[in-house]
């Protein structure tokens, strides 16, 4: 157990955490479509047409895919804290105040469906995301999970 609180981790952290995130998510997509655009035209012209079972294989490994890297992520958060671009930035995610791990409720539930949820609200994104630059470093998906990112 540690003695003193844990520095939160800076604005730069948690943004290039979360561009490495997002890069995992969507990187492997553009790989899917010229695989699926390459190589589902030959077994889709004997039964149906070629665009419509391109279209449809790509968006099955699509949400494959994506379900895929989110459960990963996932199972990072509830087991260390982390996902693989706060792992690489060395910050993780606590409970507010203190060096405890957050529990699964605060960090998928919370943290990240329910803000997954709002971020289709243009006024919430933007207070989410200008919340960072303020001296707590906490976004508004960290207030409503009652969690903050530190450094390791």
């Amino acid at each position: 157990m540690r003695l003193l609180k844990p520095k939160l981790a800076s604005t730069k952290q948690r943004l290039l955490a979360r561009i490495i995130d997002l890069v995992l998510e969507f990187a492997p997509l553009g790989a899917l479509g010229l695989i699926v655009k390459k190589y589902v035209d030959i077994e889709a012209q004997l039964i149906i047409d070629a665009e419509v079972a391109r279209r449809a294989a790509f968006l099955t490994s699509f949400f494959a895919l994506t379900l895929i890297v989110h459960i990963v992520q996932w199972m990072l958060l509830i087991s260390r804290g982390q996902t693989i671009g706060k792992m690489i930035c060395h910050i993780r995610v606590v409970n507010a105040g203190s060096d405890t791990h957050a529990s699964i409720v605060q960090l998928i539930v919370l943290r990240t469906w329910l803000n997954a949820l709002l971020m289709g609200n243009a006024i919430y994104f933007f207070v989410d995301s200008l919340l960072i630059f303020r001296e707590p470093r906490r976004c508004l998906h960290d207030y409503l999970a009652g969690t903050e990112v530190v450094e390791e």
